[in-house]
């Protein structure tokens, strides 16, 4: 990437929670089916009240799923897949040791356990830590107050009254003009925007994505 300066840009580290470990499997948030049938191979990650999570050898410490129940409940979140296939859902709840007796552990919150993550760990609990801080601030409706009901596996919530759907914070992450150098550039719009209407490329971070 070149600056306005025309010399070439670089990162000289990647931002710490802005990494990349694991597969978002987004797909299954709304074939929430799919994502139930993984629940009994699962691994659970456990957020305290005070957003702390444990740490062991660089790694968030993941249970298993079935341990907490059979299914999981409607206040547990999704995150993503793992290269083994396994499914990751996270839930607020008391800390558990690792299964390993012997294996040493420490009770981290996401700023401080940053420099310490893996690339899995960091996306992870990121992710886990902005769901269930968005969840237990988005119990009623913003529309008339009614109590809401978490859904697709965790990303959105609809007030049962009226249908209205809320999904967690996003924010801008970027604009940029992509173009070949010379006279052509890369546009985008929407199938109901005025004719000839176009826009820039932007994009937007979700909960524990990365800027990338």
């Amino acid at each position: 990437m070149s600056g306005s300066n025309g010399q070439g840009f670089t990162l000289r580290n990647v931002p710490l929670l802005s990494r990349v470990g694991a597969d978002r499997a987004d797909v299954l948030r709304t074939d929430v089916d799919a994502a139930r049938a993984g629940w009994p191979d699962a691994l659970l990650l456990r957020v305290d009240q005070r957003n702390q999570v444990l740490i062991s050898a660089g790694r968030v410490v993941l249970g298993r799923a079935a341990k907490l129940s059979d299914a999981p409940s409607e206040h547990a979140v999704f995150l993503g897949r793992l290269e083994d296939g396994r499914h990751v859902w996270a839930v607020r709840g008391a800390l558990e040791a690792p299964e390993d007796p012997d294996a040493e552990s420490e009770v981290l919150d996401l700023r401080r356990a940053g420099p310490v993550f893996d690339d899995v760990s960091a996306q992870l609990v990121a992710t886990a830590t902005a769901l269930l801080n968005w969840h237990d601030h988005a119990r009623f409706s913003a529309v008339d107050g009614s109590a809401t009901k978490a859904v697709k596996a965790g990303w959105s919530r609809v007030d049962p009254v009226n249908g209205h759907e809320e999904f967690p914070r996003i924010d801008p992450a970027i604009i940029c003009l992509v173009h070949d150098g010379h006279d052509r550039a890369v546009l985008a719009r929407q199938k109901g925007w005025p004719d000839r209407l176009f826009s820039l490329l932007a994009g937007f971070v979700e909960a524990g994505e990365s800027f990338e």
